[in-house]
């Protein structure tokens, strides 16, 4: 395991337990499963829409491509290693 700089973003499904108490188990799954399977998909037409400009020049998709997704339970990680992005592209966002 190695260490890298980067930047972390942490989300909570809020309510997640309320969600199990009054569904199925099975509807429940389901729901939260279509979403964590396009999680990235929909970030990052989010992101692109917030950023247009930005998208059409084509500078988010390394830093879209290298943001990885972690999910467990009710927390979602998004992780995004900093090593190769330079000031200038975080300072245009």
């Amino acid at each position: 395991m190695s260490v890298e700089n980067g930047v972390i973003g942490y989300f909570d499904i809020l309510g997640y337990q309320n969600l199990l108490t009054n569904n199925e188990p099975e509807d429940v799954a389901e729901k939260v499963l279509s979403r964590v399977i396009s999680l990235n998909a929909t970030v990052t037409t989010e992101i692109n829409a917030t950023f247009p400009k930005l998208a059409a020049s084509k500078r988010l998709d390394p830093i879209l491509s290298a943001t990885h997704w972690l999910v467990f339970s009710d927390t979602i990680l998004a992780l995004l290693p900093t090593v190769w992005v330079t000031t200038t592209v975080f300072c245009e966002i």
